[in-house]
């Protein structure tokens, strides 16, 4: 098993703002700022805010013009975006070495002086975003309604992007208390990965953002969703040509120590054309044109999820029935040798993959960090290595059964 080995140093401001900081051989630089907040945090009558926030934050400062951010980073060369989840926000830039201080100019400024132009407007967008994507889309209304069939408290039922009448509802004075709230040095921190020098930059750092004060305390808000005890079944009539079945079911957090052996399980039955399902399902039976599996890396509950594009002629049930008839091979311990061989390969050459951009690193250092420690990067492999067949027996019978499934049928 190859390791791995390379710097990683940790700063924190007066303000609580930390900074995790990667130097790496490289001309490029990537900075990555997360904010603790997402469609989790979010109330009742103001689903979409987070996102919505997310769109704002490129509509320009008392500095910058909307959309200046970005086009200065283009003239750069260099590339940025963002993306909202459940769980963060995370705003990122590659950009030439030389020009690391200005982004941090610009990440700094907007923290603190985003205007909100175009409020309204930018509604209107994501309204017509989330009617392109969800409402008229079989997939899109698939997939919302796998996550409402899935929990009955956790605010993760609810999509990202929010309901067309919550956005309307939001005023730009919630928007500003949103951003006041969380969008502080306390409940956010940043990763710096790529060629740079550590104390000129942590300098800068301090220069830009040990100024702001904006009030706030570190926010640990925490969810509940009950124990599910009967198995949820949901058919959805379209009366078109696409049959999708999915089947989920709750797992525990991508911190916990049960999580990577479920995301093995989820690998071995659906993670490549090799895999149990896709031999099965598509190859042999031709009863899909595609499946898939996958374990959601969530702060809190996630989801185990397998879903299927079933043929014209294919029947519902008879997926169901080989889909459970896999899940009890495993229960059983039958599991191959050369299957954990190819599993565990695949989730390190992923890794190791993803650790040779300056992107790559930077997100993965994130990803552990929001989740409680971002030196476990370096434990990564070795807890992969360790799982045995019979680990993979023990979460399939605790966490994949049938009273704890919920199979949607969308026909």
């Amino acid at each position: 098993m190859k390791r791995i080995n390379f710097k990683i140093y940790e700063e924190e401001l007066n303000n609580g703002f930390k900074i995790i900081f990667i130097p790496m051989d490289r001309k490029v630089v990537t900075v990555h700022i997360l904010y603790k907040v997402g469609s989790r945090n979010e109330i009742e009558g103001k689903r979409g805010i987070s996102h919505l926030l997310e769109h704002m934050m490129f509509k320009g400062t008392k500095k910058l013009k909307p959309e200046e951010y970005s086009g200065i980073v283009q003239k750069m060369g260099g590339v940025d975006n963002a993306f909202t989840t459940e769980d963060f926000t995370l705003y990122y830039s590659t950009i030439p070495s030389e020009n690391l201080f200005k982004i941090l100019e610009m990440e700094a400024d907007r923290m603190v002086n985003c205007v909100f132009n175009e409020f309204e407007s930018e509604k209107k967008v994501i309204i017509e975003e989330r009617k392109e994507r969800t409402e008229n889309s079989p997939f899109g209304r698939f997939w919302e309604n796998l996550s409402l069939l899935s929990y009955t408290l956790h605010p993760y039922r609810y999509p990202v992007i929010g309901f067309e009448k919550d956005l309307l509802n939001i005023k730009k004075k919630d928007i500003k208390d949103w951003y006041k709230k969380y969008y502080t040095p306390s409940n956010s921190f940043m990763v710096i990965s790529g060629g740079f020098d550590r104390d000129k930059t942590f300098e800068k750092i301090k220069e830009v953002f040990g100024k702001i004060n904006k009030k706030g305390e570190k926010i640990n808000e925490h969810f509940y969703e009950p124990e599910q005890e009967g198995e949820r079944r949901m058919i959805i009539k379209e009366n078109g040509f696409l049959k999708i079945l999915g089947i989920t079911f709750q797992i525990p957090s991508f911190s916990d120590k049960e999580f990577l052996p479920l995301s093995m399980i989820s690998n071995i039955l659906g993670g490549s054309e090799s895999s149990r399902l896709n031999k099965r399902l598509v190859l042999e039976m031709n009863l899909c044109n595609q499946v898939g599996i996958y374990c959601e890396e969530k702060m809190d509950k996630g989801l185990f999820i397998f879903y299927a594009l079933l043929n014209k002629d294919a029947e519902f049930e008879k997926v169901i029935e080989i889909f459970w008839n896999e899940m009890q091979s495993i229960k059983k311990g039958e599991i191959k040798k050369d299957e954990m061989e190819r599993v565990k390969n695949m989730l390190y050459s992923s890794f190791l993959y993803r650790m040779q951009s300056t992107q790559g690193r930077a997100f993965l250092i994130s990803h552990f960090e929001l989740h409680g420690d971002c030196k476990r990067v370096f434990k990564y492999l070795e807890e992969i290595d360790r799982i045995k067949p019979d680990d993979l027996v023990e979460a399939t019978e605790k966490y994949l059964k049938k009273e704890r499934s919920n199979t949607l049928i969308l026909c």
